[in-house]
């Protein structure tokens, strides 16, 4: 486990991917809600393609898979990395080493406007600037994500920039929202 906490007399945690967590998966990568803003509507996830795209990753140095999980059952995912120069030139952000990026969502979305990813971001976050001694997260969430760019907002996320057609979402290349929240 890399975080245990109580929310709203829920226990959260956040734990390594697993392979086991393919069914889990696939249920939210085949569910229209989470795929408008999470990888599109248009991608066909079966079950080798997210061993590939998600497990595979597992054992790679400076990028860690997780899920989320609320007493014990999975809502989520969430990964971190650390951001190499040529990804901060991207962004067209001076380079600082330790710079750490990440993505998330709720894939249960009953759980939607409870204050999990907000909660659960600010966790993970507090523990790469103490743990793992970040200096500074970005975040690139689509512009029209509102409901995402609040919640980053929420815990501390400053808007730095709008990354013109920065990703390929549903066949469109997406304007995306720089966020970036520095280790103080």
């Amino acid at each position: 486990m890399l975080i245990n906490i109580t929310h709203r007399n829920k226990k959260l945690s956040l734990r390594k991917l697993v392979t086991a967590d393919v069914p889990v998966l696939l249920k939210w990568l085949t569910n229209p809600k989470i795929l408008e803003f999470y990888e599109g509507r248009d991608q066909k996830f079966t079950p080798s393609l997210i061993r590939k795209r998600y497990i595979s990753k597992i054992k790679l140095k400076d990028f860690w898979p997780g899920i989320i999980e609320q007493d014990h059952q999975p809502i989520g995912y969430l990964q971190f990395y650390a951001v190499n120069k040529e990804g901060l030139i991207e962004y067209e952000l001076e380079y600082k080493p330790d710079t750490y990026a990440l993505d998330l969502f709720i894939g249960e979305s009953a759980l939607w406007g409870k204050g999990i990813g907000s909660k659960v971001l600010d966790l993970v976050v507090k523990y790469i600037f103490d743990k793992r001694q970040g200096k500074r997260m970005v975040i690139d969430p689509h512009l029209n994500n509102l409901r995402a760019i609040r919640a980053y907002e929420k815990v501390g996320f400053k808007q730095v920039k709008i990354l013109k057609k920065h990703e390929l979402h549903e066949g469109v290349w997406m304007d995306c929202m720089l966020m970036v929240r520095e280790n103080k």
